[in-house]
Order: structure tokens, then C-alpha cells, then sequence
């Protein structure tokens, strides 16, 4: 009777495996994914690379952003980072709005711009930020902190968000 009931078992792992990858891209998939997306659909970008900067990210991100909105305005993109990236989001790297052209932008100044004109949700993981040291007002005001970056990906996914991973 074991092994019956640990065959069903490995099947409904690989079942559950299968549904959470379902709708999960990579950066190479994108032309995938934009062929797919229909105009009422969402979709989390999850930033997964410990080691990336924005300033490096920004210039995925930016296109992608671009492309799916040019599907339809109605879209809605999650953006979810959640490993050492996240620390560069807080305020004291926004430039001043007085001083800010599109030549002294940082990466930070324009995911506040996505956050503001493409609408655009912007989070950050309250956990790594926690162990980390760094405090929620840290932050920029336009970013959300999620307990967990990963929960929070999660919970998009079980609204049926495409879910494209970047880098």
C-alpha cells in the first residue's frame, strides 16, 4: 500500500511543480510572453539576482515595461525584487527633483517614473530588509514592502500573473 500512495505523492509534486512554473518566463522568453499576454492580464517581474544593480536591471526592465504596455495600458506589472538589489531603492538615492534631467536620472528616479506614469508597483522584501538591518521609512515612498518578496510573488501567481524572471 506504500508505494501506491508515494507514486500519488510524486505526482501531485510534480503536478504542483508544473502549475507554479506554468506561466514563468525568463528574459528570453519575453517574445513568448508578449505573444500571450491579453490586455486584462498582470504580470510579476521577479528580480532573483543577488549580485545585479539596478542600474544594470533598469535597462531590462525599462523595454519590457514598454512592450507590454504597448498591449494595453490596462495591463498591470509587479515588479519584485527581493534579494541585495532592493537595497538600493531607499530615498537618499533619489535626486532631487530640481536638479533631476533625463541625463542624471538613476535607476532609482526612473522606477519612480514607471512607478508613476506606467503605474507600475514597485516592492521590495520586508524580511531581507529586516535581516539586513534596514528600516521600512528607508525607503522610497513609491516603493511597497512585502513581509516576503517571495510570498508576495506568490500571491500573484495564484492570481494568475505571468510571471517573467529577470536576469
Amino acid at each position: 500500500m506504500k508505494k501506491p500512495f508515494k507514486r500519488s505523492f510524486v505526482v501531485l509534486i510534480g503536478i504542483l511543480l508544473l502549475s507554479t512554473v506554468a506561466n514563468a518566463y525568463t528574459s528570453q522568453d519575453l517574445n513568448w510572453l508578449l505573444k500571450r499576454v491579453q490586455p486584462d492580464d498582470g504580470v510579476v517581474i521577479e528580480i532573483v539576482d543577488w549580485d545585479s544593480n539596478w542600474n544594470n536591471l533598469i535597462t531590462l526592465v525599462n523595454p519590457i515595461v514598454s512592450q507590454l504596455k504597448k498591449i494595453s495600458e490596462s495591463i498591470d506589472i509587479v515588479i519584485v525584487s527581493h534579494g541585495s538589489e532592493q537595497f538600493e531603492l531607499i530615498k537618499s538615492n533619489l535626486s532631487p527633483a530640481s536638479t533631476q534631467t533625463t541625463a542624471t536620472m538613476t535607476a532609482i528616479d526612473e522606477l519612480k517614473m514607471l512607478s508613476n506614469t506606467n503605474k507600475v508597483t514597485v516592492s521590495v522584501c520586508g524580511g531581507h530588509s529586516r535581516m539586513e538591518g534596514f528600516d521600512n521609512e528607508k525607503y522610497a515612498s513609491f516603493i511597497n514592502i512585502a513581509d516576503s518578496g517571495p510570498a508576495l510573488v506568490n500571491d500573484y501567481l495564484n492570481l494568475d500573473y505571468h510571471h517573467l524572471i529577470l536576469p
